[in-house]
């Protein structure tokens, strides 16, 4: 990083050096026209062309307006739990209204995200589950695409009693069988 910024401090430096050494030869129309032709350049090389082509909208998926017809207020945890720290996860929440487990919060992580999230990793397993019954999660969003063998972790998870609610694209969102 240090040769980096030398180079940004000196780089400019030698080109006004050499700019100096060229305007001393010229009239000064000349002068004039080639400080013109300087900033016309530069001003170029740093506009960045229009935003439009590189600007979206992200908007809601599917299963995020689906729990937001939902009725309740239980939490809503994306699984697997290593994406709950993602960005678009707390953007998606303001779709659904509803309580999140997990949040943006990278580099200083709350102490019950610290202590739950060792168990949630494992999901599905037995203690994963309980845990999730003490949190009072109602909607677990399990993004299908992030498992090698789905059919495998979604017998697991029948078996340890969780039902399935809707599959919306890549999302299935399962709660607890009562």
């Amino acid at each position: 990083m240090r040769f980096g910024l030398f180079l940004l401090i000196f780089v400019p430096v030698l080109a006004a050096l050499g700019f100096e050494q060229i305007r001393v030869r010229l009239t000064p129309l000349k002068q004039a026209l080639l400080a013109a032709a300087l900033i016309v350049v530069v001003l170029f090389d740093f506009y960045p062309g229009p935003y439009t082509s590189q600007m979206s909208q992200p908007g809601p998926r599917a299963v995020d307006l689906w729990l937001a017809d939902q009725p309740g207020d239980g939490a809503v945890v994306p699984m697997p739990f290593s994406t709950a720290t993602d960005q678009e996860q707390v953007y998606y929440t303001m779709f659904y209204d509803k309580p999140f487990v997990g949040g943006f919060f990278n580099a200083n992580q709350p102490e019950q995200f610290i202590n739950i999230t060792p168990t949630l990793n494992n999901f599905p397993d037995a203690n994963s589950v309980e845990l999730l019954r003490k949190l009072k999660a109602e909607y677990i969003v399990v993004d299908t695409t992030m498992y090698k063998d789905f059919a495998s972790v979604q017998a697991n998870m029948e078996k340890l009693g969780l039902i399935e609610l809707t599959s919306q694209e890549d999302q299935e969102v399962w709660t607890f069988a009562e």
